[in-house]
């Protein structure tokens, strides 16, 4: 105010919010899987923008605001780099971080809840036995596996009878068998087959499991 009336002039200056700072992470860990989409956390603050790329992965592509889906399928390391963008279209790297490459592990099968983990089942849950469920166990993966083929084998009349099963559900023959169980007896599951989300169906360990 100057002797009391208000009056507007022109008034400027620069000022910056902290230091620009960027960041890259893998929420899951600092490993890049094959066959994988896997997510990746890459963001930078003290730009109006900010992008990513990766030196090492077959694709990088942003599925929302600082985050990212990243694919690879071969190689060791991959490396994620950050820019943040001026407003002028220039670019400067903030944040960098190296990523592992790896395959992904192997599931393990299990039935009625009782994994490769087990060497006995109890009779009664065993002949509750619907279908083959593949499972990583002690993983922090949220991956979904899916059984693809397996053999179920018992001893009959001492003669080895097996039944093929096709997906994930007991084939009847399987069923069957498995209803004959009696306790001591013993029952094989072998020649599993699993599919991840990406990529062919692979064999997977096999269950040996005493009825008791």
């Amino acid at each position: 105010k100057e002797k009391g009336i208000k009056k507007w002039k022109p008034w400027k200056f620069n000022y910056s919010v902290g230091t620009p700072t960027g960041t890259v992470a893998n929420s899951e860990m600092n490993v890049l899987y094959m066959q994988y989409d896997n997510q990746i956390m890459a963001s930078g603050s003290g730009y109006p923008a900010t992008d990513a790329t990766c030196s090492g992965c077959s694709s990088l592509s942003k599925k929302g605001d600082g985050q990212y889906i990243a694919t690879v399928r071969s190689g060791k390391k991959a490396t994620i780099v950050v820019h943040g963008i001026s407003q002028d279209g220039s670019k400067t790297e903030i944040a960098r971080q190296e990523f592992r490459i790896k395959r992904l592990p192997d599931p393990t099968p299990k039935i009625v809840g009782v994994g490769v983990e087990s060497s006995t089942v109890k009779i009664g849950k065993i002949k509750q036995a619907k279908k083959l469920l593949a499972e990583l166990k002690g993983s922090p993966l949220n991956i979904k596996f899916s059984i693809t083929k397996f053999t179920v084998s018992v001893v009959k009349n001492g003669q080895v009878a097996e039944a093929k099963c096709s997906g994930e559900r007991l084939s009847s023959k399987a069923l069957g068998y498995i209803k004959g169980l009696k306790k001591g007896g013993k029952l094989y599951i072998e020649d599993v087959y699993a599919k991840g989300p990406k990529g062919k169906a692979k064999k997977i360990p096999s269950m040996i499991l005493k009825v008791i």
